[in-house]
């Protein structure tokens, strides 16, 4: 009988764990991370920030400035932002993001134009596989992306940026 129930146990703790594989934020990801500036085509640049809160919540901005004919370079053009939870594996470094809003503007339809808001689908993801590794002041995020029809790798590196 106390074998049985030491089985139990046991049981029930590697099922627990193996319930929630990965878990809110810890450690050196909180913060903000910017990566660097990218050149737009034709003209002006993309930047790109990653947020992350220790209550297991990120953001994921890019913005675009000085993009269409004829504005300044240091003016918003745009912006796309994912709002959602996150979690990194308990041991490894393997990450999840789960997108829970979408939010987008784009100076195209007019300085006033208003804000799009969506809800995200679900089980809408971003940065799929994502893999992290933080030394220093950098953080390196190895994920993969779907631009035609096979996935390919692709690396981000960001700066501590607070």
């Amino acid at each position: 009988m106390k074998l049985l129930r030491h089985f139990s146990l046991v049981l029930f703790a590697f099922v627990t764990a193996c319930a929630d594989a990965t878990a809110p934020g810890v450690g050196p990801l909180e913060g903000t991370w910017a990566a660097a500036p990218e050149a737009g085509s034709p003209s002006g640049r993309y930047e790109r920030l990653l947020t992350f809160r220790n209550d297991g919540t990120f953001t994921s901005e890019v913005r675009s400035y000085g993009i269409y004919p004829g504005q300044p370079r240091d003016q918003l053009s745009g912006y796309f932002r994912t709002e959602g939870t996150y979690g990194v594996e308990i041991e490894g470094n393997g990450m999840v993001f789960h997108a829970a809003r979408v939010v987008s503007w784009d100076r195209f339809y007019g300085a006033n134009s208003p804000e799009v808001v969506r809800d995200a689908f679900p089980g809408e993801t971003i940065y799929d596989d994502a893999r992290y590794e933080v030394q220093g002041p950098l953080l390196t995020l190895r994920f993969t992306i779907y631009p035609a029809d096979a996935p390919e790798p692709a690396v981000l590196v960001f700066t501590r940026a607070d």
